[in-house]
């Protein structure tokens, strides 16, 4: 889950949100809530790497 977000952030421009059906970025881009929790995934990320 946590990569399939972060390709669909990376990929829509940081969206505000997917269409689940064709999974276009939708809403504006550069949203501050994705971009958030992107950097919250890539910390969370690090910390298993190096506990």
């Amino acid at each position: 889950m946590r990569a399939g977000f972060l390709d669909q952030a990376k990929h829509s421009g940081f969206a505000e949100y997917i269409d689940p059906a064709t999974g276009k970025g939708r809403g504006t881009r550069h949203f501050s809530w994705t971009a958030a929790l992107a950097l919250d995934l890539l910390c969370a990320e690090h910390e298993e790497l190096w506990p």
